[in-house]
């Protein structure tokens, strides 16, 4: 699940465990560094890629959200 909302942890909270994968944000961050994110994510499950070479992925093209997100394997 990839929760692309601002403020997200709480429900990521509640649906971790209950799915594999859960993709959060903690603030609210710059419409287009989210926009990069999950393009640049979802790019990477659409070339073949686990979701957690996607979010390593999306991470290393978008620095500047490291520290706002986060991916939990439940």
């Amino acid at each position: 699940v990839f929760f692309a909302s601002c403020r997200s942890a709480a429900i990521a909270d509640d649906v971790s465990g209950i799915v594999p994968y859960v993709v959060v944000t903690y603030v609210d961050i710059e419409n287009s560094l989210a926009e990069d994110f999950v393009y640049n994510f979802w790019g990477s499950i659409a070339d073949g890629g686990t979701p957690e070479e996607a979010y390593r992925n999306a991470i290393d093209r978008t620095p500047q959200i490291a520290q706002y997100v986060d991916m939990r394997v439940g």
